[in-house]
């Protein structure tokens, strides 16, 4: 699950943080003790409001961007647990955007007094002036058990949403995760042996 918005806008009282989703396969690569590269392909959906202070039904429009997400990043062992692997991530990501759902159209009180920028109401254009591609910093905290992991992680945007909004999409995730290939290489280990 993730808690996503958008940072550093112009229009930040307007503006609400949303739940989204994501789910993907990550592999990793030893690069030396006790360090790992990370990378993959999540599929993200990250999602954020806008409440209009020219709406007087304070009426959110909730916007759902949906993205092919590719983390890179470093995984940093530190040696606090034994039994339990503490490690701390940092590194990129990069994204692309797929489609962008709205969830209802904005009013006319909004959207009546002439298009945002040249005049009128702000408000968040056709989806198809939202830029495709960005990227950004990446980093959190993760905990391995076994062949199981959960980790706490953020990554921030280094793109702008479009061009007349200089505020940038962030989210803030939560994962639960698992290592398939860890598990059957260690199962095929104690079948030989």
């Amino acid at each position: 699950i993730n808690r996503g918005g958008i940072m550093f806008s112009n229009y930040h009282r307007e503006l609400r943080d949303n739940n989204g989703f994501q789910f993907g396969i990550e592999t990793y690569v030893p690069i030396q003790n006790k360090i790992f590269l990370n990378t993959g392909l999540i599929f993200v959906q990250n999602r954020f409001g806008h409440q209009s202070s020219a709406d007087s039904q304070g009426n959110i429009v909730v916007f759902s961007n949906n993205d092919i997400q590719m983390p890179i990043f470093g995984s940093f062992e530190m040696p606090i647990m034994r039994k339990f692997d503490f490690r701390f991530l940092l590194g990129i990501h990069l994204s692309y955007r797929l489609w962008t759902s709205q969830s209802v159209p904005y009013s006319e009180e909004v959207t009546g007094n002439g298009a945002y920028p040249d005049g009128g109401n702000f408000h968040y254009p056709d989806s198809r002036q939202l830029k495709r591609f960005n990227g950004g910093m990446h980093f959190g905290l993760s905990w391995e058990y076994d062949n199981y992991y959960f980790r706490l992680r953020s990554n921030s945007s280094f793109n702008n949403l479009y061009s007349s909004e200089q505020g940038m999409p962030h989210a803030f995730y939560i994962d639960l995760g698992f290592f398939p290939i860890r598990y059957l290489n260690k199962r095929k280990k104690i079948k030989f042996e």
